[in-house]
Order: structure tokens, then sequence, then C-alpha cells
């Protein structure tokens, strides 16, 4: 089996409070990007990693990614988009129609466990697309346009995403060529999916895998790598 990482690394830092892209930002000593590469070049089964890169930055990704770590998976570095459906298409540009899988992983989840990639490409293999989900915790509400609840919805069936979202090539590259990358507000990758009517498998997540999106998740990610270190 052939599989391929697409890793959409082109979004900005600004709430993390940095002017640098997020990808970049510093975890531990090492760019959130670095610690995700780190993972899936341990993983026998990806055989390449494509990184989708700030626009401009392609020369720091292989520079100062790529080769200042010694990655060897690292197949392409291509530049992004306006928005990240846009990103992720440059990506699979890229990817042979010839590899089976396609994965593609956020530059800012830098936690996810190789036990749960491996369950992830499992299950894609036996139904064509898996995305790790979680359970909703938090009572969930809706407003209407005057700031009044309209109801407390049922949360028993709401799920939030996370990644790696994994998908047979064939499936994931049909479902972006049908979908309007350009205008549609998919802010996942199943969700192209969705709109063409291909079924998605849904894995059970990881709380770990959480994405850092805000200064409380970075200090917070922070303080699980030290705690690893110790333990």
């Amino acid at each position: 089996m052939s599989a391929v990482v697409v890793i959409p690394a082109a979004g900005e830092g600004l709430r993390l409070g940095f002017s640098m892209p997020k990808a970049f930002v510093p975890l531990a000593g090492s760019p959130l990007l670095v610690h995700v590469i780190r993972l899936f070049e341990r993983i026998k089964h990806i055989q390449g990693i494509v990184i989708v890169s700030p626009p401009g930055y392609e020369d720091f990704c292989r520079n100062e990614i790529a080769e200042k770590n010694g990655f060897s998976k690292i197949v392409d570095i291509v530049p992004g988009g306006n928005k990240r459906s846009e990103s992720v298409n440059n990506g699979l540009n890229v990817v042979s129609d010839k590899t089976d899988l396609v994965l593609i992983h956020d530059a800012a989840r830098p936690f996810v466990t190789v036990t749960l990639i491996e369950k992830l490409m499992s299950s894609a293999v036996k139904w064509g697309a898996a995305i790790p989900a979680v359970p909703v915790i938090p009572t969930i509400k809706s407003e209407n346009n005057r700031g009044f609840v309209i109801e407390t919805v049922d949360r028993r069936n709401l799920r939030e995403i996370q990644t790696p979202q994994v998908f047979k090539t064939e499936l994931i590259k049909k479902a972006y060529a049908a979908g309007d990358i350009e205008s549609e507000a998919g802010t996942d990758d199943a969700y192209f999916l969705e709109k063409a009517g291909i079924p998605v498998r849904i894995v059970e997540g990881e709380r770990e895998n959480f994405k850092i999106t805000t200064k409380i998740d970075l200090r917070i990610a922070e303080m699980m790598i030290r705690k690893k270190k110790q333990s």
C-alpha cells in the first residue's frame, strides 16, 4: 500500500500572537510543522509528504524545515492558495494517481498518534474515506440574529472533526474536481465528498489531537510536551 500525506501549512498565526505563518510558530524549540513531519516520517506506510507552504516561503520550507531537519520523505513543496481548500487542491495536484491513499493533516495538530493514523488508514482502505472525530461535550445552543437563544441543540449525534482525514486517492481527487473550491466554505476535506454523495466513515478520534489555534492552546501544548519529557 502506498500513501502520501498532504500538510496544508499556509495559515496565518495572528490568533497565536505571531506575525509569522502558523506552521512556523515555535513549540518547544521547533516549528509546529517540524513536530508534525517528524511523526509521519516514522510511519512505514507513508512514502511521501507534500508541504503546502505559505506563498513565498517555499525556499524557507526547503532549507529550514526539510534540509535542516534531515527529513527524507518530503517529495514536494507547493504554494498555498487564498483558502484552505485551494491549498489542499494544490497539494493534491502533485500526488500521483497511482498512490493508494492520501492523508490530509493540519500543520497545527502535533499530538496525533501513530495508533490513530493507522486506524484511519485501515478504515479508508475498507470504506474509501475515514475521518477522526470526538463527541461534542459542551452544551450547544443556536442563536437568532437579535442575540437570543433559539433552542438547545441535541448533541448526541454531533461530532468535532479532526485530522488526518484519509481517502482513497481517486475519491478525494474526484470530490475536489467536482467541488467549487474557490467559493464553497469547505472547512475540512470530507465536506467535498459529502457534496459529491461519497460516504465518509467516522473513526473515534483522540482528545489530545487538538488544533493549536490560540495562545492558550499553545501554552497547553508546551505543558504537554514538558510533561512527556518528564515521564
